[in-house]
């Protein structure tokens, strides 16, 4: 997967429209954007800056055996609001997240929602970062985050696996890392930040009717929008609660002084969730296969692989990679053999655990577990003081991975059904499975 590869347009994917495109001072895209009402006069810091989270990150990724160990990418995420940044980063979508969350037990790029940013988009700051490192002796790729001021190097993967295949970090990363240290330092994040923000982020900001993500992003690994290796602020909606549908977003490229000057931007929207190339939305059916009921003590589950297809006439078919699809979006039901609802319980699930068998029933009710394509704990869905809702609400949902319903042993499931649902007009979804 080349970094320089133009954006493609895919009709169950990410779809690039330019809107605007302005290079050495903006001409253009400003005149698009109104002021910021309440841009803030001074940056208020949560979380390091890069060179802060990269001088903490080090010393842990020196002492993993089979480097020297080269810095090749960086994501920073800074967002007021939950956000999975990789429900729409990725080309090969279904096998990137597949592989790379079976490789990375932890928070990272692609397992999990981001920690939430109290800071100023001016301010360089995030409470996330993610480097991902190679070695040409071991051929291996090696990812080490700092979250919330945890650092953490997870065991390298070799270049040849389907993580670093599929996401594109095994792409030449040695061009990636000669082009970031080329133009891409020095990377003085409070200065990206500032000056991204003062010439075109805030304008952009403000026109939005919903808050966006924030994005440090350094290297060569196409992601997201597809734009060119570099150094880019970046700020989009795609990956928070709601965002479904026509998603605006926003690049802005900066240079590698340390006053980290805006060079241009790029202006786009995308269809965040499944649309056509006249951004209609797309209908998707969710089906079930390898269906399976299961008894453990006091509890009985049943689970289902999920599969998307286009429910479109005359294109029906898989949905592959259907990226923008989260938790957010997907609304659960059980109802008996006569289409009456079941009650709803609280999770007795809520947190990650290392085996479904770990889930117990709650004997109020029914619960449901996602699951990923490798059978990891993704979140759950249950009865909370807001009503029936994810515990993470933007976790991905994609093919293969698996939905459980856990119900007390004294339930016959025998009959019931379990019912999808869509929450926001954008996302045509509907499905569901009868248990035998």
């Amino acid at each position: 997967m080349s970094a320089q590869r133009p954006a493609v347009s895919r009709r169950l994917g990410v779809l690039l429209v330019v809107i605007a495109v302005a290079v050495a001072g903006g001409i253009g895209a400003a005149a698009l954007l109104g002021t910021h009402p309440n841009a803030p006069n001074q940056a208020v810091s949560d979380g390091p800056t890069f060179y802060q989270a990269l001088e903490g990150v080090n010393a842990s990724v020196s002492a993993v055996s089979g480097g020297p160990w080269v810095l090749f990418q960086v994501y920073g995420v800074a967002s007021p609001v939950p956000s999975y940044p990789s429900a729409w980063g990725w080309g090969e979508y279904d096998k990137t997240l597949a592989s790379c969350e079976a490789d990375f037990d932890g928070l990272t790029i692609w397992n999990g929602t981001i920690p939430l940013f109290d800071g100023t988009f001016n301010s360089g700051t995030a409470p996330f970062w993610q480097f991902d490192f190679f070695s040409n002796a071991s051929q291996e790729i090696l990812v080490a985050t700092d979250d919330l001021g945890a650092i953490q190097a997870f065991p390298p993967i070799a270049m040849s696996s389907s993580c670093a295949v599929y996401s594109g970090m095994a792409y030449q990363p040695w061009a990636s890392s000669w082009t970031f240290f080329r133009w891409a330092f020095p990377a003085d994040s409070p200065a990206m930040a500032n000056s991204a923000w003062d010439s075109i982020g805030q304008k952009f900001v403000a026109e939005l009717s919903t808050t966006p993500s924030e994005m440090y992003y350094m290297g060569g690994v196409q992601f997201g929008s597809g734009q060119p290796f570099g150094t880019q602020v970046r700020f989009f909606t795609c990956g928070t609660p709601g965002a479904a549908g026509v998603t605006p977003g926003l690049d802005v490229f900066t240079n590698v002084s340390n006053t980290a000057d805006v060079t241009g931007w790029f202006n786009y929207t995308l269809g965040c969730t499944p649309t056509s190339n006249e951004f209609t939305a797309i209908p998707l059916d969710m089906t079930f296969v390898n269906a399976t009921v299961s008894e453990v003590g006091a509890t009985t589950t049943a689970s289902q692989k999920l599969e998307f297809m286009d429910g479109t006439p005359p294109d029906l078919g898989p949905g592959f990679n259907t990226r923008g699809v989260t938790t957010s979006m997907i609304a659960l039901n059980v109802t008996n053999g006569s289409g009456t609802p079941l009650p709803i319980s609280g999770s007795g699930c809520s947190m990650w655990v290392a085996s479904l068998v770990s889930c117990g029933a709650n004997t109020s009710g029914w619960y449901a577990v996602l699951l990923s394509p490798n059978g990891a704990w993704q979140g759950s869905y249950g009865e909370t003081v807001n009503g029936p809702a994810w515990n993470y609400p933007v976790s991905p949902v994609a093919n293969n991975e698996t939905i459980a319903v856990v119900v007390p042993s004294s339930w016959n499931v025998t009959g019931d059904t379990l019912e999808v649902t869509s929450t926001t007009s954008e996302l045509p979804l509907t499905g569901s499975i009868l248990f035998s």
